[in-house]
């Protein structure tokens, strides 16, 4: 807060360049506080009607507002007729962010994202995101989902172990299938309803 307000009432050029790499450090501390404090104790579920299709295409205009799509083309291939899942999709939101953003950061120069979604068997629904990009290696592939494991110089290695947490708090699952030099797909398999859990009164919609 107080940084904030220097920011307002420092007029100094070399000291607001220096206020916003302070604050951009202090939400980069912020969110690694964030993720680990979910991971030591997951927030209960919000269990609600969710459009899949609805959520991926809010994610991907969160994504597409950083500029991407100067170098990436993103597809999307949508199942028209899924009907709602029982879900938190404020959680599930999360897990297609940090996906996505995973398959962008793969991508170096020029790249190719899919994405699409389709009625998995009678009870579930999936959504696939394939990229173009680095790929990932059998070792790392083992790995990828254990808590704090990285490739990445600033990455906390958080992402992916609370993504497949949050799945499998939605009785799901999440695949991976990867190759050096050829992409990677991450594939969400969610069940339509949810066993085991009375739907919130909370009236957010997702």
């Amino acid at each position: 807060g107080y940084v904030q307000i220097l920011k307002q009432q420092d007029v100094d050029l070399i000291h607001q360049e220096y206020i916003a790499i302070i604050l951009k450090e202090i939400n980069s501390i912020n969110r690694v506080i964030q993720q680990l404090l979910y991971f030591a104790r997951p927030r209960q579920g919000y269990w609600q009607p969710v459009s899949l299709n609805q959520l991926i295409e809010e994610c991907l205009v969160l994504i597409k507002t950083t500029g991407l799509q100067a170098r990436i083309d993103f597809t999307t291939q949508m199942a028209p007729d899924l009907a709602d899942l029982q879900a938190d999709g404020e959680l599930l939101r999360q897990v297609i962010l940090n996906i996505l953003i995973n398959a962008v950061q793969a991508i170096s120069a020029r790249g190719h994202i899919l994405i699409r979604t389709w009625q998995f068997d009678a009870t579930r629904q999936a959504v696939m995101i394939h990229d173009d990009g680095c790929g990932i290696s059998a070792q790392h592939r083992s790995k990828i989902f254990d808590p704090f494991f990285t490739t990445k110089a600033s990455g906390t290695g958080l992402g992916l172990a609370l993504s497949q947490r949050i799945i499998n708090a939605h009785q799901g699952d999440i695949q991976l299938s990867s190759e050096p030099n050829s992409g990677t797909a991450f594939t969400l398999i969610l069940p339509v309803k949810h066993q085991g859990n009375t739907p919130s009164t909370k009236h957010t919609q997702h």
